[in-house]
This record gives C-alpha cells, sequence and structure tokens, in this order.
C-alpha cells in the first residue's frame, strides 16, 4: 500500500479517535459531577447543593441514602470493570496497527532496496 493510500486512512482514524476521546472526556466530566454529588450527600456536608436536596431525601429515612450509595458502588464497579475492558481493546487495536505499519515500512524498505539494487545494476 503507498503512502497516498495511507494517508486518508490513517486522518479519518486519528480523527474518529480525537472525536471518540471528546465524548469520553464528557462522559468522564458527568460521571465526576455524579461522584462529587454522591460524596457530598454522603459525607453530610452542608453545602448549597444538599440545602436543595433537602426536600427531596428524608433525613428520616438512612436505609434508601445506604441504598443508594449501595447501587452506586455497584454501578461503578461495573463501569470501572467496561472502562478496563474497554481500555484493553484499544491497547490491543492500537498494537494491531503498529504492526501493519511496521510490515508496511518494511515491505516499503524491502522495496526500495529491490529498486536500488536494479538501478545500480542497470547503469
Amino acid at each position: 500500500m503507498r503512502d497516498e493510500e495511507l494517508q486518508p486512512q490513517l486522518s479519518e482514524l486519528v480523527q474518529g479517535l480525537a472525536r471518540m476521546w471528546k465524548v469520553m472526556a464528557k462522559c468522564h466530566r458527568s460521571q465526576k459531577r455524579s461522584l462529587d454529588e454522591a460524596k457530598l450527600l454522603l459525607a453530610g456536608t452542608p453545602s448549597k447543593l444538599e440545602a436543595k436536596r433537602q426536600s427531596s431525601i428524608s433525613a428520616a429515612d438512612p436505609n434508601r441514602l445506604a441504598r443508594s450509595a449501595a447501587n452506586l458502588e455497584k454501578d461503578l464497579r461495573n463501569w470501572r470493570a467496561l472502562f478496563q475492558s474497554w481500555i484493553t481493546s484499544q491497547r490491543s487495536y492500537v498494537q494491531a496497527i503498529t504492526a501493519d505499519m511496521g510490515s508496511l515500512y518494511a515491505q516499503q524498505l524491502r522495496e526500495d532496496s529491490r529498486r536500488v539494487r536494479r538501478w545500480q545494476r542497470s547503469r
């Protein structure tokens, strides 16, 4: 495969990865915001956020808070496992691309060496 053929594909790949990482960053900001809110809720730290939520969360129902915290922990553990799996697959993907690029580069070097030898013989 020639550079002219590979360049558009690599550009598209890089652009796609950039879009993916922007989406991931947005998701992470949202998750961090959720975690920060959960910390405030569980810590009982007085804040504007807590004052707003006092009307919806009854202080008389500590079991509800415990269940919510347990559900959040379960969801976060699940998310972490899925995220680790995703990272592993991304690493494998990058390694495969790197291997392909290496073999393409090696093939190009062999072809260039043959051309140089043919050129030298023809002189």
